[in-house]
Formats: C-alpha cells, structure tokens, sequence
C-alpha cells in the first residue's frame, strides 16, 4: 500500500549517476565576511587517495582508514612540503582575518634597537593597551617581517582598523618602546631620540573592497618570509 506524501514533500528525484563516477571534480567553498563581500574559492579534488586509504584498510584489517592524527611534537623538525602546508595554511588564515577586519590603513611598526620576537611581542601588548585606552574599538592583524639586510631586525606590519591619529598612534608606540627600557615619556621623540617611527603604506584601489583585499594579500605575504 503506498503511503500518502504531503504536498511540498515529494522524494528527490533519484540521481542517474554517481558523482564518485566521474573523473573531474570540483569543491566550492563560499567565505562569508562582516564587513566585505563573500569570496568563493573552487578547487579541483580526486578522490583516487580517499579510494586507495578505504582499500588498504580493507585489506589490513583497520578499523579505519583514517587513524587518529596525533599531537605534533614541537621539538621535531618539519619536512620541507610539511612547513609549506603550515606556511599556505597560515597565510590563508591571515588573509581571512584580515578581510573580515575590513582595515582602513595599512602601518608599519619600526624600532631603532634591535628586539627579539619575543620583547616586540611585549613591547606590541602594552602598546596595545594604551590604543585601546585611546579609541576601545581599535583593532589590528599584525605580522612581523625581517629587516632585507639584517635578518635579526624586526619590525611589524599592521592592519589596523579605527579613529586613531597617526601623531597619537606614534606617540604611544614611543611609549610603549621607552617604557620597555624602564624609562617614561608622555611625547613624540624626534630625530636620532626617537626609539622608532610608524609609517603609512600607500595602498591603492579602485573602491574600498579592492583596497581591503589587497591590505590582506599584502599582509599575509609576510607569513611565508
């Protein structure tokens, strides 16, 4: 006896064909974002590795042909297509995080004093702090990038997104660098005094999309130097 379907609930019709039959195929992923468009990526897939793991479970007896991945042990050393999967990951990471920030400028960060990663990581937080003492609704994506002719030279490139003054913004990193050294300032510092210096980066587009797109190709291109 065939049972009664309600209208609107009809079965799909059933496919002619399988989609694993067929030797071309293409994955769409759409990225959404607060404040820009969304942006869809298409990529080319195989399932001939997926179909080789299932056969050799099979075969082996497993209980899957996907084992449980284990924690990465931080002292070993990547190989050289494992760190370029780390690095494509990272830079895509911070591509995206950059486009849904929506930046309105792009700032670089220099320091007269050489300073390692871990003192500009510091030096940045209580600078940070006093930014969003200023405007609390300051907000940033920031990579650091070595110096081309002295590689220990850091300095940081930052998206940033708010209402901060670039005399208030260089103000406060004067700051934040002097107080590192355990000396206080409430001023600029010119001239061969000054510990360091922010600088605009002229990004150019034809509208703002265009603009915030390439503040973040141009910032994630840092992840791999």
């Amino acid at each position: 006896m065939d049972q009664d379907i309600p209208f609107g609930l009809e079965p799909s019709p059933v496919p002619k064909h399988s989609v694993f039959l067929e030797e071309i195929q293409f994955r769409a992923k759409l990225q959404s974002f607060s404040n820009a468009p969304s942006e869809l990526t298409v990529q080319l897939i195989s399932h001939e590795r997926d179909v080789d793991r299932y056969r050799r479970a099979a075969e082996n007896g497993a209980h899957s042909a996907f084992p449980v991945r284990k924690p990465r042990n931080p002292e070993k050393v990547q190989d050289a297509e494992s760190m370029e999967r780390s690095q494509r990951r990272a830079k895509t990471k911070v591509r995206l995080l950059v486009t849904e920030l929506a930046p309105s400028s792009l700032v670089t960060f220099t320091t007269r004093k050489v300073f390692t990663l871990d003192q500009l990581v510091r030096i940045w937080g209580a600078f940070t702090r006093l930014a969003h003492q200023v405007d609390p609704s300051w907000r940033y994506v920031v990579v650091p990038e070595p110096h081309p002719s002295n590689p220990s030279h850091l300095h940081l490139h930052a998206a940033v997104r708010g209402k901060i003054s670039r005399d208030t913004l260089r103000r406060l990193w004067h700051i934040a660098l002097e107080g590192f050294e355990g000396r206080r300032i409430t001023t600029i510092l010119r001239g061969p005094a000054a510990p360091g210096n922010i600088d605009d980066q002229p990004i150019k587009g034809r509208d703002t999309i265009k603009r915030i797109r390439k503040i973040a190709r141009y910032i994630s291109k840092y992840i791999t130097k």
